[in-house]
């Protein structure tokens, strides 16, 4: 078992933290992804997690709790937090104990291959962070291989657009 981070001021929790501002996701070329589902799902999928922030004091999902003693036991970082702590990277009003810190997958435009059937979505100007996980959703549900965003689209790697995806 790792040691539990007690303090709000260890970098690692500032660097969660920071991760609201789409500057800062933009420098790390990462993202945090908050809630069970959400979490167990990048784990389950594949997306390069480079950590599991667990709160086994708020973590009440005995699911929850087994899939991240499970990817942990499958190498993935995990780092214990006390209430307060999950708490303060917290943006929800009951947090769930479980959040992943995600690398972000870009590709250019001119890397990627189209081929015969394959569903693409193109986005121009999606100003919402909230709309752009939604169309992400409605993508997923229609089996697009992915989307590619136009000009000025809000990001989907924005908490608000990971939350509605």
């Amino acid at each position: 078992m790792a040691e539990v981070i007690a303090s709000t001021s260890n970098p690692r929790i500032k660097l969660i933290r920071s991760l609201q501002h789409r500057r800062d996701r933009n420098v790390t070329g990462l993202s945090w992804v908050e809630g069970i589902r959400p979490s167990i799902e990048a784990v389950q999928t594949g997306a390069s997690v480079e950590a599991l922030v667990v709160c086994r004091d708020l973590l009440t999902s005995e699911f929850a709790t087994e899939a991240a003693d499970a990817a942990e036991a499958a190498g993935t970082t995990i780092i214990e937090v006390t209430p307060a702590v999950f708490r303060s990277i917290s943006d929800r009003d009951g947090p769930q104990g479980l959040g992943a810190l995600v690398k972000q997958r870009w590709a250019r435009l001119e890397d990627v291959t189209v081929e015969m059937g394959q569903c693409w979505v193109a986005l121009v100007s999606v100003a919402d962070p909230g709309n752009l996980g939604t169309i992400l959703r409605a993508c997923d549900g229609a089996n697009a291989e992915g989307i590619i965003l136009l000009d000025a689209t809000a990001d989907p790697y924005d908490p608000s657009a990971l939350r509605a995806s």
